[in-house]
């Protein structure tokens, strides 16, 4: 018997997250925008398998250790906003292919401005402009819901990803700031889903905010490497879990929300900022949802409202996938290693 399939769209707007907990706890396949292997045409498939065999191996250059039990990305853009966390984005159609990559976007400005400091400054991701770009890369005509992360990894890396209001171009509508995230309307999320209508100022403003190199991550180890130098990663699978709020595990102060079943189908693109050798539940990843404030629970620590921890084996169970498309994303040509770069950097609030 077929699992009964909803999109993300089809649930009450109203109350969509409490919704897709009734779903995901019946056993119900959700699209959240991501489109799978099976959801995909036979030429986009095959656009997808050509994408992957030109992008390099994931490689640090050089050598670096380990030397924290922690490596939470989250923190160097929470002390670049003086102690506040930023206004992640908060999806409100099948379009989380887009806001994942954007909301990994704000981990990766928060590294970059650890390493350069002055020369940087935070600037809140337009992040339609790379998920409707997405969609025209990845083949999928007009507008609409769902885009799939080998789509999104090409359009950052040839299309690129810029802020709202740059300097020289026109105004963008500001985000509604609901619980400390970002919203956008879903209308407007329709209107840029078109990459092909994109206007050409975009495309060539864009095009000058390259992300310039992204490589495929398929393990929980070569994650760990990835974090530990500082590169978040985007991660499109048929993950879920019920019910949506985890339980708490772990020893105060370090209590987290831990998810160790994959016992949902999902079909989403989330995003990994974090690697933690937990002192009381083992080694552990910090994943973002696009989901709001609510939608895994309060944080029993002092990490961000919305996310939410995985084990280790489940990570790696999920990243090896066949179906899912995960990606580190670096601003240098390669993944240099970090240790001589973050010499100057205060890890000390990374470290349990």
């Amino acid at each position: 018997m077929a699992l009964e399939t909803i999109d993300f769209s089809a649930l009450p707007a109203k109350n969509r997250i409490e919704a897709a907990a009734r779903e995901s706890a019946r056993g119900t396949v959700i699209n959240f925008g991501y489109l799978n292997t099976d959801r995909r045409t036979k030429a986009q498939n095959e656009f997808k398998e050509a994408a992957e065999r030109m992008l390099p191996k994931f490689n640090i250059r050089g050598k670096y250790t380990l030397d924290a039990r922690r490596y939470n990305l989250w923190k160097y853009i929470r002390k670049a906003l003086g102690g506040k966390d930023p206004a992640f984005i908060w999806q409100q159609t099948g379009s989380c292919v887009g806001a994942g990559g954007g909301n990994m976007s704000i981990i990766e400005q928060g590294v970059e401005i650890a390493l350069k400091g002055a020369a940087i400054e935070y600037r809140w991701p337009w992040w339609l402009y790379t998920y409707g770009r997405s969609r025209f890369r990845g083949g999928i005509q007009g507008s609409g819901e769902g885009s799939f992360g080998t789509a999104w990894q090409q359009a950052a890396t040839g299309d690129g990803l810029f802020e709202l209001d740059p300097d020289g171009q026109p105004d963008l509508p500001d985000p509604k700031i609901q619980g400390g995230w970002a919203v956008l309307s879903g209308n407007l999320e329709m209107q840029w889903s078109d990459g092909a209508q994109i206007a050409s100022n975009w495309l060539e403003f864009g095009q000058k905010r390259l992300f310039h190199t992204a490589s495929p991550i398929r393990s929980a180890d070569d994650a760990i490497a990835s974090l530990a130098n500082g590169y978040p990663l985007t991660c499109a699978s048929n993950f879920g879990f019920a019910p949506m709020t985890p339980p708490v595990a772990g020893k105060s102060p370090n209590q987290i929300r831990l998810v160790s079943r994959w016992n949902a189908t999902w079909g989403h693109q989330m995003w990994i900022h974090e690697f933690w050798d937990h002192p009381d539940v083992g080694p552990v990843f910090g994943w973002g949802n696009n989901w709001g404030p609510d939608a895994h629970g309060e944080p029993p620590s002092d990490y961000p409202a919305g996310l939410f921890y995985v084990t280790y084996d489940l990570t790696n169970k999920i990243l090896a996938n066949s179906d899912t498309e995960a990606y580190a994303f670096s601003q240098h040509d390669g993944f240099p290693a970090r240790e001589t770069l973050l010499a100057a950097v205060d890890f000390s609030p990374l470290k349990a």
